[in-house]
Parts: structure tokens; sequence; C-alpha cells
């Protein structure tokens, strides 16, 4: 004996299979709709941001699961200073990073809740001239800060107090990349 609920179930199952394969299409249509990020398109971006080109191909890197996770590697090859994480037996100064001839202090304005101050510093006269500050967060998605490129050391950048750049600098399992 039949009744009419078989019918539904099987129209509803036919109709489950059918969103669930039209998902799956759409999700391998938007995959391959957009194109993966080579490594010398993205070693080049991190050595020449500046570049409109170099700008769509780091944005798309921090938007892209497997090309944040690749940013890191290559950052590592191409930096001109590489800041580990902050070990566990250190001072506890998460404000101050040291690492291959470079200084990155995070100070605070005079103002209150004002904003706050990265210094980039140099100290040896043979480190190379970073364009770029690279930092990648143990959570969130990896945040890349131009560097001015008038040369006079240390060179200063202007952070809002909520800035993901400062949230990222007082975690010790940040780490920071200057390229």
């Amino acid at each position: 004996m039949t009744t009419g609920g078989g019918h539904e179930r099987a129209s509803l199952e036919e109709q489950l299979f059918l969103a669930s394969s039209l998902a799956q299409d759409l999700r391998a249509a938007v995959f391959e709709a957009v194109p993966r990020i080579g490594l010398s398109e993205l070693a080049h971006s991190l050595l020449v941001p500046d570049t409109p080109e170099a700008q769509v191909v780091l944005d798309r890197a921090v938007q892209d699961p497997i090309a944040a996770r690749m940013l890191e590697q290559v950052a590592r090859r191409v930096a001109v200073a590489t800041f580990a994480e902050v070990a566990a037996a250190s001072s506890g100064d998460l404000a101050h990073r040291t690492a291959d001839g470079f200084n990155l202090r995070l100070l605070a304005s005079l103002a209150e809740d004002g904003p706050l101050y990265l210094l980039v510093d140099r100290t040896e006269a043979g480190a190379g001239a970073p364009r770029l500050l690279v930092c990648i967060p143990v959570r969130g998605e990896p945040v890349l800060t131009p560097l001015p490129e008038d040369g006079d050391y240390p060179l200063q950048l202007l952070l809002a107090p909520d800035a993901p750049l400062v949230e990222a600098f007082r975690d010790p399992d940040t780490r920071f990349f200057l390229t």
C-alpha cells in the first residue's frame, strides 16, 4: 500500500540532490574563474609592491586562503628582515621587535586614545631598503603595509588604535617580514 508521502519524499530527495549538485558546480566554476597566483608573480609583487599589477596580486593573495599561506613562504624567502614570533621566555615587551638589522617599535601618541606610531628603524648601515611590511597573524588575514620611500629612518607609520596591524603586533605569535 503506497501513499502520496513516498512520492513527496522522492521529490524532496531529488530536489536536495539537484541543489547539492548545483552548489558543487557553482563552487567549481568560481574556483576556475579566478586563476591561481603563481610563485614568481607573488614574489615579484612583494619585491615591487608599488605597481598597480602588484597591488592586484597582493590583494588577491590576502583574500585567497591558499595564496595567503603561500604568501608567508614567499615573504620568508625574499625578505630583507624576518621577525619571528616573540619567545614565551622573552621580557614580554610586545611593543618592540628586532631582527636582521631592523627594529620595529609600536609607540603611543601623546593624545589620549590617539593614533599609534609604528617605527621601522635600521640598526645596521648595510641593511637593505624595505618597501613593504608583511604581517602574518595566527588568526585573521595577512596585513600588507607599503613603507614610505623617502628612506629617512626611522620610517613612521601612523595607525589607528584598532587597526589590524596594531592588534597583530601585540600578538606574540604574529610574524613580520620586511620585503
